[in-house]
């Protein structure tokens, strides 16, 4: 915390507020016993007040060390690289833990669906989140690597020029010996990497059993006749245990497969057709078909397309603005680019989970109209609050914005 304030990292103020300065204040001197003084601690400061050599004899170790140990036991002195890992640092290593883990895997999950193509597209999401957790570690522990052999290539920073031989050199060292004290050196490398495979196996496998169980139903949702998942890729941020939204290519199209309930797309789409067929004033907007199933579901893929003519462009606007009307009256956020997909019958909330939702404030009326300083009043559904929207909608769609300050309140508007 000293070291954000001293330099800067507190966001845009110039200096601290003084909320952050209590805070501060409040650590200083607190187990270090008067060596906190706004420097990091060095290694060695930090080892004379907290010394922790071996685990309590009395104490079970952790359930996760026999996992890391299985994992640690895996490891080989190869150099040995697929070429679809060729691109990811330290993959000689990081693909031994890879293919541990799709042995298990394979073992436990139906995987009959999937062409060779799509097993290592489901290989390539674990790769990829390994790199994340472990590949900054094992550069540090590189460099200390050649550092304790010759110290002179990284004083003159002379490494680059032989920096295959070398790298090669530590793959194998920690294929036979190295990697229990790279694990020692960086615990938390430890229990992310066992943490990132064990959510990699339940996230990737509950996928794999709903697809098996819904075949027929999830591929009912493309135009073609699919019979094989030919690449899995992971789309959109990651949630509740690496958990997030998943492009399912087939041989015969794409759908997207969402690990959460799907009753936002459900009650949003369902609303935006009925008023179409309530009100000839209202057009028809462009919804996306989907599977909804107990806490997951299927949903059509929606594409970006181009127009070729003014009309076209015309009925596009004239549809973003009924969209704009609708999250207007449900109190609509989060409608970033990203949640937002430019469709060429008209935009379409891919991500609707916020559609529903409203703040305390908002439910009562008392939110301020960012038209003026009136309050909102309660009927018809208060609209955004002030800010939110504040350049326009764009093409995509409406503008999202920050929620206002206050409880949420669930429940149909």
């Amino acid at each position: 915390l000293t070291e954000r304030v001293a330099n800067g990292h507190t966001g845009t103020l110039s200096e601290p507020s003084e909320e952050t300065r209590d805070v501060l204040q409040s650590f200083r001197g607190v187990g270090t016993a008067g060596t906190w003084d706004g420097r990091r601690l060095s290694g060695e400061a930090l080892a004379a007040h907290v010394t922790f050599e071996e685990w309590p004899a009395d104490e079970p170790l952790p359930e996760w060390i026999d996992d890391l140990q299985e994992l640690i036991d895996t490891l080989s002195p190869t150099t040995d690289v697929p070429e679809w890992a060729s691109n990811a640092p330290f993959a000689a290593v990081l693909c031994q833990y890879v293919d541990h883990a799709w042995a298990s895997f394979a073992a436990a999950y139906p995987t009959a669906r999937l062409t060779d193509a799509g097993e290592q597209s489901l290989r390539e999401i674990l790769l990829e989140r390994l790199v994340d957790v472990l590949a900054q570690a094992h550069h540090v522990d590189f460099v200390r690597f050649v550092a304790e052999r010759e110290p002179e290539l990284i004083r003159e920073d002379r490494l680059s020029a032989a920096s295959t031989e070398w790298h090669d050199r530590y793959v194998r060292a920690v294929g036979r010996e190295r990697a229990a004290g790279f694990f020692e050196e960086y615990a938390v490398a430890a229990r992310l990497l066992v943490d990132t495979v064990r959510q990699w196996e339940d996230r990737l496998g509950a996928f794999c059993e709903r697809l098996h169980d819904d075949w027929d139903a999830a591929t009912g949702l493309v135009d073609g006749a699919p019979s094989a998942v030919t690449g899995v890729a992971a789309v959109g941020d990651r949630h509740a245990g690496n958990d997030c939204v998943l492009r399912v290519e087939t041989d015969d199209g794409v759908v997207l497969y969402k690990p959460r309930s799907l009753a936002p797309e459900r009650e949003l789409y369902g609303l935006e057709r009925d008023l179409a067929a309530a009100f000839e004033t209202v057009p028809e907007l462009a919804t996306p078909a989907l599977v909804a199933r107990e806490g997951y579901g299927w949903v059509a893929e929606v594409t970006q397309e181009s127009h070729d003519s003014l009309a076209s462009v015309a009925d596009y606007y004239e549809r973003a603005g009924a969209l704009l009307a609708i999250s207007y009256v449900l109190h609509t956020t989060d409608c970033h680019c990203g949640n937002v997909i430019a469709a060429r019958e008209s935009p379409v909330v891919i991500d609707p989970e916020t559609v529903f939702e409203m703040t305390s404030r908002a439910a009562t009326g008392t939110a301020p109209d960012p038209r003026g300083t009136n309050p909102t009043p309660p009927h018809p559904p208060a609209g955004p609050r002030a800010g939110v929207g504040a350049h326009g909608p764009g093409p995509g769609g409406p503008a999202g914005g920050n929620r206002a300050r206050g409880d949420r309140v669930r429940g149909p508007a």
